[in-house]
Formats: C-alpha cells, sequence, structure tokens
C-alpha cells in the first residue's frame, strides 16, 4: 500500500492557519546571507514538485528588525497538510547549520472576518505537550519557544518574573536569548529537555520522504488552455481548489465562462497534494449546464468529472478579486497565444508518468462499521473517522487498506461534506440559473 497521508478534512469556520517565522543573527548586524541562500537552496531541493497547501514558501531579510522573515497562509484545513512540519524542517536544519542565529515559528489563527489570533501560536509545544514542564502554559508561552543549534529553547520563567506574566515583549525576549546563547548560560538561562527535542524531531525526521509520497498525479479530461495554464504554473492548483472548495456552496452553476470555455478537452496528468486531491474529490456539486455530455466509460467520466471541478475552480479564480486571479489572467493571455497540439502535450513530463493509485483513500469496512455501530449522527461519524485517519498518519492507529473480504469498504471521496453546511436552503439545484442581480464581487475571496 502507498505510503499513508492525511486525507479528508474537517469543516472549520475559519480561513485557515498563518505560519509565520523568523531567523535572528545572535550579534545584531550579523551577515545573514549565508543562511537565506543555504534556506532557500534546501527547501528549493526538497520542493521540486511539492504542491503547497496555498501559499509557497518565501523568506527575506526585513532590514528594520535585522532578521530573516517570512509568512505564508497554510489555507482551509491546513491541519491534515504538510507545509508547517515541512517549513519546521527546513528551520530546524538551517539552526543546526549556523549555530550563530535563533529561529522562531508560530502559527496564527484566521478568522472568517480576517481578525488574526495568536491561541495556536507555540505550536511546537502541541507536538512536545507530554514532555514540557507544568509551567509552561498558552497564557506563559509566548515569544518564549525558540530553535537554536537544532534544538527546542524555551525562556524559564523564573527569569523574568515568579508567577504566570502577561505575554512577554518581543524585545526582551530577543535581549535574553542572545545573552544566554553568548555567555553559554552563564548570565542568562534557557530551558531544553532531551525528551522535547527527540519529540520534535521524531515528527520530522521523514520529511524528506513524506514530501515526495505526498503527491498525487490524477489523470482528468480539461479544456487545452487550462491544461496549458496548469501545466506553467502547477502551484495555482492549490488557490483554485481552495476557492472551489470555500465557494461551491454559494455558486454551484456558472452562467458563461470567460476564460475557460469547456471544450476542446484533452486528457492529462496533474499534479496534486493528497489533501488538495481529497478535498477536490470529495466536493459535491452540480456539473454547469454549459459542459457538454459524452458517451463514456467509468473511467473516462471519472476523468471528466475532475476535470469539471477543476475547470470550475479556475473559472472562479480567474474572475475573482485574489491576487492570483492576475496570474491565471496572464497565463491564460500567453497561453492563449501558444496554443499546443496533442502531440506537444502528450510529451509534457507528467503526462509520461502513470497516474497515482487511491488506495490510500480506502477505508475498510471494519472502521467504517465500528464507528456506525456508535449512536452519532452522520457528520460526527465522519469527522472521527477524519480524526481517527491523522492518528492512524501518526501511527497509533489500526487502520489497513482495502482487502478483498471488505465488501463495504467506503471511499474517501463518498464522504460528501458540501452535505454539512448550514446554508444548504440557499443552494442552487441543478439546471438553476443564478439570480440576474448577481455580482460577480460575491467571489471575493478573503481567504487568497
Amino acid at each position: 500500500m502507498d505510503s499513508p497521508f492525511p486525507t479528508l478534512p474537517i469543516r472549520k469556520s475559519g480561513d485557515g492557519d498563518i505560519l509565520e517565522y523568523s531567523i535572528y543573527p545572535v550579534y545584531p548586524n550579523g551577515n545573514l546571507k549565508n543562511v537565506l541562500d543555504y534556506t532557500l537552496d534546501l527547501m528549493s531541493t526538497l520542493t521540486m514538485n511539492y504542491i503547497w497547501n496555498l501559499d509557497t514558501f518565501t523568506i527575506g531579510l526585513d532590514i528594520p528588525s535585522g532578521r530573516l522573515h517570512g509568512e505564508m497562509h497554510l489555507g482551509e484545513e491546513s491541519g491534515v497538510s504538510l507545509d508547517e512540519w515541512l517549513v519546521t524542517y527546513v528551520l530546524w536544519k538551517a539552526s543546526k547549520r549556523f549555530p550563530n542565529v535563533f529561529l522562531r515559528s508560530s502559527l496564527k489563527m484566521c478568522r472568517a472576518d480576517n481578525s488574526i489570533q495568536d491561541s495556536e501560536g507555540e505550536y511546537l509545544l502541541i507536538e512536545t505537550a507530554l514532555h514540557i514542564p507544568d509551567w509552561l502554559k498558552p497564557e506563559t508561552a509566548e515569544s518564549r519557544v525558540w530553535i537554536h543549534d537544532g534544538q527546542l529553547k524555551v525562556i524559564p520563567l523564573e527569569e523574568f518574573t515568579a508567577h504566570d506574566p502577561p505575554p512577554l515583549p518581543l524585545e526582551d525576549a530577543l535581549k535574553h536569548v542572545r545573552s544566554a546563547i553568548r555567555s553559554e548560560g552563564t548570565t542568562a538561562a534557557l530551558f531544553s529537555d532531551p525528551k522535547i527535542n527527540a519529540a520534535i524531531q521524531e515528527k520530522i525526521k521523514d520529511i524528506p520522504k513524506e514530501v515526495q509520497d505526498q503527491g498525487h498525479l490524477a489523470r482528468v479530461l480539461i479544456p487545452r488552455l487550462l491544461a496549458q495554464v496548469i501545466h506553467s504554473d502547477p502551484q495555482l492548483i492549490s488557490g483554485a481548489i481552495q476557492l472551489f472548495y470555500a465557494k461551491t456552496k454559494q455558486l454551484k452553476t456558472i452562467r458563461e465562462f470567460k476564460y475557460f470555455v469547456p471544450e476542446d478537452f484533452v486528457p492529462v496528468n496533474v499534479q496534486f497534494s493528497r489533501p488538495l486531491f481529497a478535498l477536490i474529490k470529495s466536493q459535491r456539486f452540480n456539473p454547469p449546464p454549459a459542459f457538454p455530455v459524452f458517451n463514456m466509460s467509468a473511467a473516462e467520466r471519472e476523468m471528466y468529472s475532475l476535470g469539471i471541478k477543476l475547470t470550475c475552480a479556475f473559472e472562479m479564480l480567474a474572475i475573482s478579486s485574489s491576487s492570483r486571479s492576475q496570474q491565471v489572467i496572464d497565463l491564460w493571455n500567453a497561453e492563449k497565444a501558444r496554443k499546443q497540439n496533442d502531440a506537444v502535450i502528450k510529451e509534457w513530463t507528467e503526462n509520461l508518468e502513470e497516474p497515482s493509485s487511491e488506495e490510500w483513500m480506502i477505508l475498510s469496512a471494519e472502521d467504517v462499521q465500528k464507528i456506525r455501530a456508535e449512536d452519532k449522527n452522520e457528520e460526527d461519524q465522519i469527522r472521527e473517522m477524519i480524526e481517527n485517519m491523522k492518528k492512524f498518519m501518526e501511527g497509533e492507529s489500526g487502520f489497513e487498506g482495502i482487502d478483498d473480504e471488505y465488501v463495504s469498504s467506503i471511499h474517501l471521496s463518498d464522504l460528501r461534506f458540501g452535505d454539512f453546511d448550514s446554508d444548504d436552503e440557499d443552494d442552487l439545484e441543478e439546471g438553476e440559473e443564478l439570480p440576474e442581480d448577481f455580482d460577480e464581487e460575491e467571489f471575493d475571496e478573503e481567504l487568497l
């Protein structure tokens, strides 16, 4: 069976998390160029064919603060993505390579109203919860958790006050960490524990392999122009799927296609991440009437069904007010001027590979029946399936792949998460026209 990877998400009310990370020199005004080059080179090597959940990793010099800094939106359902731990792996390696820097990485929760909350900030502590000291609590941890020389190091509580303090100011934290590193603990202390560091290293040690395993190459039938756009910039698929996932319930049909007209279809392979593939594969969606009906085999229908969703996703992204909209339009204009024939498309690198198996999306009947036997509604049942699936990815559950005797095993794409929204009464039925006062500004995608 393929190496497992988190699959389906649990729908949340927010727009996902923002990962923020910074690299500081131990000695102010220290040269960070080598650190920057190493970090970017390592990330580039690891992610050559990697599809990020939403934003790509970026980091650059922040001159006013004298640090390297970056942040990235992780997108909806980021908990099943590898992104934050991939970034952690690279930062951890950089800290080990350059002991004259220290790093910080934290999460901000982005709400649907665009407000930012720091309640999930110290995500590294969550992974090491079994080993952290009692005094290290969410209300005392802010600005205290750092990475230095390949270790997680914490500013002790007693260094500032004997009781639970308000959040530690960043400037005070920077002074303390610098003093502790320079003096090797003689004038200022940093708390570190072998079990804490072992827990994090266990979490990130297989990241290079997991990056390779998380990809999913799927065969789809899509308009030629869309195939060329995706081939030119495969990462655009993240923004398109995230928007499609967030907005499908508000708009199930599109009156007309301005950019990706449903015609001139070509079969191509498209690279997804497993979480993104699960998002779009499982989303319930009534095809717009603009898509023609073909006489197809079952396999061809699967390709076409996924292709319809992708086409609508990219059309939605192109006409949105997202920053990614202009990227799509620019590529659309460029590719329209150089239409590729079938022979050229057939020789694209991705089209020379075999599509991935969907075996990883199978839950056994034994596990399905166990959950259904409990007195829970459908949503709770499926949420528990996904939570158990997450545990399985961490080696804590007994889920197995499909077996011939499991005649009732279930494919995760059959779990229709679109059913769980509270606005079902507002959904458009298949073939129903949009209201005449529809405004494309409804596509304003705060998430993106």
